[in-house]
């Protein structure tokens, strides 16, 4: 199944048979950029935190202040993307590099006595393996959405099948328009725009006049509480009942890492 990942099923119709042809097809979609994405086991590396907030401080933006909160967002996801390029994407060889450097230690052991310059070395090559194993469970347990699941669980055979579904169950193979199928990566995206532009779209018509009609009205004091600017301490208690990993994308930085102070 890992080889064949990509595989789609198709039922086509059928003609005077009682079976339905059965299409199978691989093939890799590309649907652009993927979005960015936060994994709290990044806050276990030290230098995570740093990062953010350096980033944050010296970058300069004018303009309103949702722009420039937005702007400085941008600026944090970029420097984080370029990090934990670097940091991150070779998970896998560095947990397979430290189970190789455990195993000649032991191997040597076997014929001699290991001096302590290589009794330190094989100590810390147990906690960069524990550290490595414990930052891909966290991924994927993220990954695959289960907050019901307690910090702990190792069952990455679990995760993995938890997050092909939900890519299967995201995954838009092909949408139909006026009757007509749209397979092609652009054609489902122009399909989609056209479809909600459609939507949205305002069409001139003769709107029904309300003049002598006596409405109930809400008292000035009311109308002023509606129309009343979001105090900081509503908005900090918005985001402080929601769960940690419930934000991936940059704006989940400072609720995770306690930078909200810096915003």
């Amino acid at each position: 199944m890992a080889k064949w990942s990509n595989m789609k099923q198709w039922g086509l119709k059928r003609s005077i048979s009682d079976h339905c042809p059965i299409l199978l097809k691989s093939q890799h979609t590309d649907w652009g950029p993927k979005p960015f994405k936060f994994f709290d086991e990044w806050l276990l590396h030290h230098e995570c935190k740093t990062i953010v907030e350096e980033e944050w401080k010296k970058t300069y933006v004018q303009g309103w202040k949702g722009f420039c909160v937005k702007e400085k967002l941008k600026a944090v996801k970029q420097k984080l993307k370029k990090w934990s390029a670097v940091e991150f994407t070779h998970i896998d060889f560095k947990i397979n590099e430290a189970k190789e450097k455990i195993a000649s230690f032991d191997k040597l052991c076997e014929h001699k006595q290991l001096s302590d310059a290589e009794i330190m070395e094989r100590k810390q090559m147990f906690i960069e393996l524990g550290k490595n194993l414990k930052i891909k469970e966290g991924m994927y347990r993220q990954k695959a959405r289960k907050a019901w699941l307690k910090n702990g669980d190792a069952n990455s055979k679990y995760f993995h099948r938890c997050i092909k579904s939900r890519q299967r169950r995201n995954e838009i193979n092909c949408i139909e328009v006026n009757g007509n199928q749209l397979v092609g990566v652009q054609e489902v995206k122009d399909g989609i725009a056209n479809h909600f532009q459609k939507l949205f779209q305002e069409e001139n018509w003769v709107r029904p006049v309300l003049d002598g009609v006596d409405f109930k009205h809400i008292t000035s004091q009311q109308a002023a509480t509606l129309t009343a600017p979001f105090s900081e301490d509503e908005i900090k208690k918005a985001v402080w009942d929601c769960s940690s990993s419930k934000a991936p994308g940059p704006d989940g930085n400072f609720r995770k890492m306690g930078s909200w102070s810096l915003v």
